[in-house]
């Protein structure tokens, strides 16, 4: 069963979310998980072919998942972040509405998606990282994350041969678009939006896929 278009955000942002929940309905609280789609941090749609398979396997095997659209496009840095985190909120502020367990809340998502699936579950609960509103003082935190090949150091990102296998040469594929600036005007940002510099001893479990013939984000 999928309820689309749910206002998460605000009344006056145009992202919506939508929920994928099982058939047969239980008394027990579901376990649930956000969708985060990928297209390079500037296009894509939580209704795309990915999005649906993905939402539908989970949502048949009991799960509730939560397919989310978010800031695209120039400049998205950090709103595309704190959107993501803002639908984590949401799930728990809705958990009996939606007879959630707001205790399991994981995330998983497919290249762009994949990294700020990392980012948001790195960061949870950071003050540097949480947005102010809606939803101030609800916890961020997830307790698992899938990450479909993401990046995970932007600064050290490779060009790949046709094969997938990493050149040597560095990539910013759509990054200076998305943060604002270049690598060389603004490392520090870089190195920020980077998932691999905020992983710690309290860090939730990940579950890391990627493929050896990826030329979109290279599997070092």
């Amino acid at each position: 069963k999928v309820t689309a278009d749910i206002d998460y955000l605000g009344a006056n942002r145009k992202e919506k979310l939508d929920l994928y929940y099982p058939e047969q309905s239980s008394n027990k609280r579901m376990l649930a998980i956000i969708m985060i789609h990928g297209g390079g941090w500037v296009e894509g749609d939580k209704a795309k072919k990915r999005e649906i398979a993905v939402c539908t396997a989970l949502a048949k095997a009991g799960f509730l998942c939560a397919s989310i659209n978010y800031k695209l496009g120039n400049k998205s840095w950090p709103q595309n972040l704190y959107d993501c985190k803002t639908a984590v909120r949401f799930l728990r502020v809705n958990a009996d509405k939606y007879n959630i367990d707001a205790n399991h809340i994981g995330m998983i998502g497919g290249s762009s998606g994949g990294h700020l699936a990392a980012m948001s579950g790195l960061t949870g609960n950071d003050p540097n990282f949480d947005p102010k509103q809606p939803y101030g003082g609800i916890s961020t935190r997830v307790q698992a994350v899938v990450d479909m090949y993401g990046v995970t150091n932007l600064l050290t990102r490779e060009n790949t041969s046709a094969s997938g296998v990493p050149n040597g040469v560095l990539k910013d594929g759509t990054a200076p678009r998305v943060l604002g600036c270049t690598r060389t005007e603004c490392p520090e940002l870089w190195k920020q939006a980077s998932p691999v510099n905020h992983i710690t001893k309290d860090s939730p479990p990940f579950l890391i896929l990627h493929g050896t013939a990826d030329t979109t984000v290279d599997y070092k």
